[in-house]
This record gives C-alpha cells, sequence and structure tokens, in this order.
C-alpha cells in the first residue's frame, strides 16, 4: 500500500526520474536550514513548539499525564497489555520522529504537529483507571476551558487583519482607470467582485492594454533571494544553488528602482509588512524609501495587527500578524 500511494501522489517518477530525484535530495537538503539557520541541533526548539499547538496548560497537563501513565504501568506491573503495548509503540513512533525531525536547526510548528498525536495516544493508561477519573477533570476541564477563550482571541485576531480594512478603503477611494501597485504579499485585489480589477504581471509586456477592467492590479515580482542564501548557507554544495537559481531568480529585481516606478506611474501602491521577509535588498530599500517618503508617494492609509496577551496561543499565525500600508501618488 506504501508504495502504491507514493505512485499515486507523485507520478511524475515514473516518467521523469531524475528530475524527481533532484528536487527530492534538493528540498532534503535545505528543509532543515531553509532561512540560513546555522548548523545545529534543534532538539529544544522542537518541545518548545509543543506549547504553541497544545497551548502551556495543556502541554503541562500532558506532561503530568504521561508521568503517571508510565508509573501506572511501573507500580502495577502491567507489562502485557493492551494499554502498555500502545503506550510502548506510540512512544516509540514519537521518539523515532523526535530525533530524526528534532535534529532540524530550523523548527516550524507543522514540523512538531504529526508527533503531538503520538504522546496524546501515549497516556491511555491513565483514561482506563476509573480511580483517576477525578484527577482527570481537575487536570482538562482548566485546560478546555483556556482553549476556548484562545479560540476567541484567533477569531478576533482573524477579524482584526488589517488587509480587511485596506480592501474596505480602497473600494472607498478607487476610481475606474486608476491602477493598483501590489507587492507580493499583498491581497489579490481582483478577488473582490465590486473592484472589476484584472490582476496583471508587471514583467508583461502589455500590461498598460489589460482589457475588461476599471482597475489594472499590476502584481511586483516575487524576490526570495534564495539563491544567494543557499550559496552562502551551503558553500560545499553548488548545485543547491544553481538549482534554486534556476527555479526561483530573483530577475525581477529591475522592477524595484525609481526610474521603473515612474515609468509605471501607479495611482496607489500597496504593500504588506511580511514583504520584509525576502533577504532581497532592491526590494527592502524600495520599500523602506517608500515608507520613509522618499519617492513621489505619501501614506494614505496604514493599519496593523492588534498586539497578542501573552498567556493566549498560539503566538503566531502564519501570514496573519503585520502592517498594511496604502500609498498615494503626491500629485
Amino acid at each position: 500500500m506504501v508504495p502504491a500511494g507514493f505512485l499515486a501522489g507523485c507520478f511524475s517518477v515514473l516518467y521523469e526520474p531524475r528530475k524527481f530525484w533532484t528536487q527530492f535530495l534538493f528540498n532534503y537538503i535545505v528543509t532543515p536550514r531553509f532561512e540560513g539557520q546555522a548548523d545545529r541541533f534543534g532538539y529544544l526548539d522542537f518541545l518548545k513548539r509543543i506549547p504553541e499547538i497544545i497551548g502551556l496548560p495543556g502541554a503541562i497537563a500532558l506532561a503530568v499525564l504521561l508521568t503517571i501513565a508510565v508509573l501506572v504501568v511501573v507500580r502495577e506491573h502491567h507489562f502485557n497489555t493492551p494499554s502498555t503495548h500502545g503506550l510502548l509503540l506510540a512512544a516509540s513512533v514519537f521518539l523515532f520522529y523526535f530525533l530524526k525531525m528534532g535534529a532540524f536547526p530550523r523548527q516550524q510548528t507543522r514540523f512538531v504537529l504529526p508527533a503531538v498525536p503520538f504522546l496524546l495516544l501515549a497516556t491511555g493508561p491513565v483514561f482506563q483507571r476509573r480511580a483517576l477519573a477525578r484527577l482527570l477533570l481537575v487536570l482538562l476541564l482548566p485546560v478546555l476551558l483556556y482553549n476556548c477563550v484562545c479560540s476567541y482571541f484567533v477569531g478576533r485576531r482573524f477579524n482584526d487583519d488589517p488587509r480587511l480594512a485596506a480592501q474596505v478603503w480602497l473600494l472607498q477611494n478607487l476610481k475606474p482607470g486608476n491602477l493598483i501597485e501590489s507587492s507580493p504579499d499583498s491581497p489579490h485585489w481582483s478577488k473582490l467582485p465590486a473592484l472589476k480589477a484584472k490582476e496583471v504581471e508587471v514583467s508583461q509586456p502589455n500590461w498598460t492594454r489589460a482589457a475588461g477592467a476599471d482597475v489594472i492590479d499590476l502584481r511586483m515580482p516575487v524576490l526570495t533571494g534564495r539563491a544567494e542564501l543557499f550559496r552562502q548557507t551551503f558553500p560545499n554544495k553548488k548545485w543547491v544553488g544553481e538549482l534554486a537559481a534556476k527555479y526561483e531568480s530573483d530577475s525581477g529585481a529591475w522592477a524595484y528602482r525609481l526610474e521603473e516606478l515612474r515609468r509605471r506611474h501607479p495611482n496607489f501602491i500597496t504593500f504588506y509588512s511580511f514583504d520584509f521577509s525576502s533577504p532581497s535588498q532592491a526590494l527592502h530599500r524600495y520599500y523602506e524609501d517608500l515608507l520613509a517618503e522618499k519617492y513621489p508617494y505619501q501614506i494614505a492609509f496604514a493599519a496593523e495587527s492588534s498586539p497578542v496577551p501573552t498567556w493566549v496561543y498560539p503566538r503566531y499565525i502564519d501570514f496573519l500578524p503585520g502592517r498594511m500600508t496604502i500609498f498615494r501618488g503626491k500629485n
């Protein structure tokens, strides 16, 4: 079943085996240090991610339950029972996963997430003891209440996304015939039905002739900077940097120049702070100068994500926290 599932999910290995293995090795090498992390073990960072998945109270309760589960098995000498077998099997899978994935210098919450259910399964012996029912209630009821409160804050954080307010602002201020220049991580304004906008890449030669739209959403090129980053991170594997340059070229850096901005002459420029996660110096200089109003544009709209209470989890939600800025031409 495993080979069949593999082929169903990655059928290209049959007719492009060389490309498959090249990309497989590429991702296997770069994933642990994708952002240029130092070459070190990340076991402690792996464990620190668990509270980000189930909350600090949940992590404490889990640690207590695991300890009790082990004590129950050892003290009662129930080594040949289904619950003990489940504990050993779940703990073995977690330990194997931890030893492999925890070695990554770069630890993302999504890397740790698959291992947490096995820790929960390992607490099985506790739930089979009726004498511990009251202890379970004392441990888990506060955790459930805490998670309910945190769920409310997660929903509120999405509702307070500054990009939502930016959509309303644009709908109120755009006029037919206007041109928007959007940073790579800005919302795709053409998705707003009321706007009647057409999305065009800035590299498209005839973008000025985009037909059938009241507004043109001109998208700036994505500059990952990963080719240079991987050359520095993996100096002994030159093919890694070469492959990154092939598939993630920064050839669009020409668009981030003042003379090109004057040539495009957009009515509005939109920028989301997550774009600064790119290591590209050209992108950083361009938007830093815009924010400093060194170009013939001024800030017309600015909104930022609300601060997160220190006791709430998750602390970070991918692509959510940030600052949305819209610039309008000074003339």
